[in-house]
């Protein structure tokens, strides 16, 4: 994205999007600021445009690389450290490098910096099992550095980026976690319509919109709401295979074939169980073969393997 060019473009994005400066810009700069950027008078900061083009909803990771300076380069390393660490639940190692973000002052001055290091500190709160009010308290916070008069019901109307779409993600499993289960599929379904009713591009939806739906119809079976959860399905199976988002795939089927036999369709939980587990084997995911093994074998009705 040249230099003279990058207001001019956030300018195009914004009015096919229909959104006003305002809505563009709310707590992130003022309105004017925004102008002045559109109008190519200033130059936006990376950090701003990465925000702006995530609420326009364009993955910027897709033409931002060459913006990082080394120290920014350095942060971003961290943080994608820390992200991996907590995919793979190694919270103690995450949690050294939360702490070295956190006492660097040029790194938290950084509004989505801050952000994103109290989703971080939440998430691994949640996935040590603390307190759970002690984890929407983080997200909370997390949520109102973008959206400082947040509130659930509006979700589908917001102009969310990443950082936005993983802590209300998060909200929605402290809630299924702790048996709320109504709260969290209002909220996993106000998310969805938000994905459904604004434009995203295809890689930055594919990140993201399997995860809602694999939440989504995870609760939605707990909460026994199973030809529902069933309907869901198909569009999460749909979407991954035809958008080649494949990681929550067999995720997503897996969901399908306990519902299919929790309704009496056994044969066809069979089929599922059996797509999902050699999908889990191809990407060497022995964990949750482990996990069909154990549903398998406390049903003999349904074995395959």
């Amino acid at each position: 994205m040249p230099k003279y060019l990058a207001g001019e473009i956030i300018k195009q994005l914004r009015e096919q999007r229909g959104m006003t400066q305002q809505e563009l810009s709310a707590s992130l700069l003022e309105r004017g600021h925004l102008s002045k950027i559109e109008n190519g008078k200033i130059m936006p900061k990376k950090d701003t445009l990465k925000v702006l083009l995530e609420r326009l909803g364009y993955n910027p990771i897709l033409s931002m690389d060459f913006f990082l300076g080394e120290k920014e380069a350095e942060f971003q390393s961290m943080v994608d450290k820390i992200e991996g660490l907590l995919k793979m639940r190694k919270t103690q190692e995450a949690d050294v490098f939360i702490t070295q973000l956190e006492n660097n002052e040029e790194f938290m001055k950084i509004p989505p910096n801050k952000q994103q290091l109290l989703y971080f500190k939440a998430g691994s709160k949640l996935y040590k099992n603390e307190d759970a009010a002690e984890v929407l308290k983080l997200l909370e916070g997390a949520i109102k550095i973008t959206t400082p008069k947040f509130r659930e019901e509006y979700i589908p109307k917001y102009f969310l980026t990443k950082t936005d779409i993983a802590i209300i993600n998060g909200f929605a499993i402290v809630y299924g976690e702790n048996n709320q289960l109504e709260n969290a599929i209002a909220l996993l379904y106000r998310l969805k319509d938000n994905f459904d009713n604004r434009f995203m591009d295809n890689e930055s939806k594919g990140r993201h919109y399997p995860m809602v739906i694999e939440n989504l119809t995870r609760y939605l079976t707990k909460a026994k709401k199973h030809e529902e959860a069933i309907k869901l399905c198909d569009v999460g199976i749909k979407f991954c295979i035809e958008s080649s988002h494949m990681r929550l795939l067999p995720r997503i089927v897996t969901n399908k074939a306990i519902c299919m036999y929790e309704i009496g369709d056994k044969e066809q939980c069979k089929k599922l169980l059996r797509q999902a587990y050699y999908t889990y084997e191809m990407r060497e995911q022995f964990d949750s073969m482990q996990n069909i093994k154990n549903y398998v074998q406390e049903r003999p009705d349904i074995a395959f393997l």
